[in-house]
């Protein structure tokens, strides 16, 4: 394996044209102080003029160069400038492209470049999902997060309406088992609080694995509430039909949550073929909201 390093005399080719990078004493375009950068020869063949040599910022001569992480100088081998951008637009005859030239002053800040993408076939894959149309994209159950929401408002009221029941005198009516359950969801709501709210204060871009402790505590509360409501509702029916009810309610919340990850498991392990947004895709239906974009 050939590497490139710190150094080297290199020519640079222009896949589509196959001409080489070339710079010569002749004024840019634009910033007549600069040298004139076009493309040159055919198919690998030109001049002197075609000859780069590399350097790398922070480090000495025969260093790897590597993708992305390099900073990068193309030093014209003859006339002692770096490739650079002035940052000018050209005229309309060059499509209204930015201008690249030949800076002699070795210090231009927009004379770093990097290589943005390598291609070597016979290197491993160095993510799961290189090599293929396969694409991810980071999006919580939305049955889950919007439950865990609406019971979070659920667990406000029932503790608003037990607080004025115990005002009124109607302490008899607690069972043990529920004022456990109340006192449980308080401490849970409080670490709910505690890890939701600060990220309210920052500044900076916030992602799902900011929010995910928070999500802990209100599945929580959503399971501790959800027991609590459907005890409540059994004590209208005799123990038999109130057993089998707290069973098929508690099976159809199971499945539809099962339902809900078979659904939108393609978003965590890869889609493949058309976007969203597109009618023909297979992801069509579950882009429930426009500002999912996968």
């Amino acid at each position: 394996m050939i590497t490139t390093n710190g150094g080297d005399l290199i020519r640079l080719e222009h896949i589509a044209t196959k001409r080489n990078l070339h710079s010569h004493k002749e004024q840019a375009p634009i910033t007549k102080k600069h040298y004139q950068v076009t493309g040159y020869g055919e198919n690998g063949t030109g001049d002197a003029n075609d000859v780069w040599r590399i350097t790398i910022i922070g480090a000495q001569n025969g260093a790897d160069v590597t993708a992305v992480s390099s900073k990068l100088k193309f030093v014209h081998y003859l006339q002692s400038c770096i490739l650079t951008t002035s940052g000018k637009q050209l005229p309309k005859w060059a499509y209204e492209q930015q201008e690249v030239s030949c800076n002699p002053n070795l210090r231009d800040p927009n004379g770093v470049w990097n290589v943005e993408e390598n291609i070597f076939e016979k290197l491993p894959n160095g993510q799961f999902f290189s090599g293929s149309q396969y694409r991810i994209y980071l999006l919580g159950n939305p049955v889950i997060w919007w439950s865990n929401l609406v019971f979070i408002f659920v667990f406000l009221a029932v503790s608003t309406a037990n607080a004025i029941k115990q005002q009124r005198g109607y302490i008899k009516s607690f069972t043990d088992s529920h004022k456990q359950k109340i006192i449980a969801c308080s401490w849970l709501f409080l670490g709910w609080l505690l890890h939701y709210v600060p990220f309210w204060a920052m500044g900076r871009v916030l992602y799902f694995h900011h929010y995910f402790p928070a999500l802990l505590f209100s599945s929580m509360i959503t399971g501790i509430l959800l027991d609590y409501i459907l005890e409540e509702v059994s004590t209208f029916f005799e123990k038999q039909t109130a057993k089998f009810i707290y069973q098929i309610i508690l099976g159809l919340i199971l499945s539809t949550m099962v339902y809900s990850f078979y659904l939108f498991s393609p978003l965590a392990y890869g889609m493949s073929g058309p976007s969203a947004n597109e009618p023909n895709s297979t992801m069509h239906g579950l882009r429930w909201m426009d500002t999912w974009e996968f």
